[in-house]
């Protein structure tokens, strides 16, 4: 009694329903006393992964593949994801005659790995800013120093040269702004 109460306890936690499926009846039994039709499931089956649903499901019960399938649910009105895993159980003819499984809700885990996208892409995001600030800063150093040269000595030679250090770093920076934008 206590292994069960243990066993069930960490089902709870774990978000897991087991689950039997009789493949005459179309009819699930649910670990915890109820049972509902195949039809049922169904309706409650977020509209985009209904196909996918019942080709891994017929699938299972034409040739006897295992199923494992992750899809949403439609839940009073929210949408929940699940994971399903069954396995088919033959009969003496080589049928599928019942299915075993386990279902199980993963709506956090989507979203929290949903969360680590959107900062991995805004952390993506940051270094390619702090790229491109330090390219900028490199180009602004050049034009800076060329200019601060040609202050100070006004001989011809060396500012054809500084005027040309700056045209061409000034440039680059002008392509690198319209690119951005």
């Amino acid at each position: 009694l206590e292994t069960e109460l243990a066993l069930q306890r960490a089902n709870e936690i774990a978000q897991l329903t087991e689950w039997i499926f009789d493949a005459h009846s179309q009819t699930f039994e649910v670990q915890t006393g109820g049972s509902f039709l195949l039809e049922r499931l169904e309706r409650k089956i977020h509209p985009a992964d209904l196909e996918m649903v019942r080709q891994g499901w017929q699938r299972m019960l034409t040739e006897g593949a295992p199923y494992d399938l992750q899809n949403r649910m439609l839940r009073n009105g929210r949408v929940s994801w699940i994971r399903v895993c069954a396995n088919p159980i033959l009969g003496v003819t080589g049928l599928v005659e019942r299915v075993s499984g386990v279902t199980q809700d993963i709506t956090l885990q989507r979203q929290l790995e949903e969360q680590l996208r959107e900062s991995q892409k805004m952390e993506a995001v940051g270094r390619l800013a702090g790229g491109v600030a330090h390219d900028f800063n490199n180009l602004l150093t050049v034009i800076q120093g060329y200019t601060a040269l040609l202050e100070a000595d006004p001989d011809a030679e060396t500012s054809q040269e500084a005027i040309q250090s700056i045209r061409q770093a000034s440039a680059v920076l002008h392509h690198k702004r319209l690119r951005a934008s």
